[in-house]
């Protein structure tokens, strides 16, 4: 048929997805693996509750593939803090607890 879209339905492209921080809530560190699906630039920070950089995991490429990022928190006070993944014109936000 003339004009017939050839996509498949279902199929999903892979995307960035990030995974679930652990432990949390933490005390000195937390962890968070990026699965990047592609050579795509992503940025992944970690934000006060008042939106203020914090922390600056990772700016750039970086392996296809899971890639595992650790979140040293020593040197900021207790509380509520966002990990947030921008990538491939998506943000990926999840909320962190650092306690004492």
């Amino acid at each position: 048929h003339a004009g017939v879209d050839n996509h498949r339905i279902g199929e999903v492209p892979q995307q960035f997805t990030l995974s679930s921080a652990y432990p949390n809530p933490f005390n000195s560190s937390t962890t968070v693996n990026v699965s990047v699906p592609s050579l795509t630039p992503y940025e992944l920070g970690v934000y006060s509750i008042d939106g203020r950089l914090v922390s600056l995991l990772h700016s750039g490429v970086s392996t296809v593939g899971t890639n595992k990022f650790m979140w040293n928190a020593g040197d900021v006070s207790t509380g509520v803090y966002f990990i947030r993944l921008n990538a491939d014109n998506r943000t990926l936000t999840q909320k962190v607890v650092m306690i004492q």
